[in-house]
């Protein structure tokens, strides 16, 4: 079984809970009211319920649909340590935290906020080692020389006027 086929069949088992457990709305979205229920439960026993695993699984595969992480090739990956990341933080969130306009905290928007900047790190991360890859020179010894932004854009610039002459070269040819 593929990485697609394992998270098709978890989100059709997380959906298939939330529907036979929701109290409103047949299980098709999450409630701030049904999120903090869970909560309140896991706080009592001191660990997350297996509900408020698929809770949180559900917002970050909801997450993961959103039209600027649709295409990624890691999103498997970015689901998976988002939700991880998330479930770490559980314990963390507080029930009684009362905001600026005197109302509770959301508990839909804090594990949101997380998954979203767990997805950007990963996307940073990914990042990063490419354009890390593309650093990296050949000494004429044969040893790598890690270039600095300043040596890679003006080996870019060199590249660019060489490629350019040689186009005017080979065009004064006619």
């Amino acid at each position: 079984m593929n990485d697609n086929q394992a998270l098709r069949n978890e989100i059709k088992e997380a959906q298939d809970l939330l529907k036979r457990t929701s109290t409103n709305n047949n299980g098709k979205y999450l409630t701030n009211d049904e999120i903090r229920k869970e909560l309140e439960k896991s706080h009592k026993l001191n660990k997350p319920t297996d509900k408020l695993h698929m809770m949180i699984f559900l917002i970050a595969v909801k997450f993961s649909n959103h039209r600027n992480y649709f295409n990624y090739s890691n999103k498997y990956h970015m689901i998976k340590e988002s939700y991880i990341k998330a479930i770490q933080s559980w314990a963390k969130f507080d029930l009684e935290y009362i905001n600026k306009e005197g109302n509770l905290t959301s508990p839909f928007s804090y594990f949101t906020n997380i998954i979203k900047f767990e997805f950007w790190n990963i996307i940073a991360k990914t990042y990063e080692s490419k354009n890390r890859d593309f650093m990296l020179r050949y000494n004429p010894d044969g040893s790598l020389k890690k270039l600095d932004a300043i040596d890679y854009e003006l080996e870019q610039r060199n590249n660019e006027k060489i490629a350019l002459s040689k186009f005017n070269n080979d065009r004064s040819d006619y």
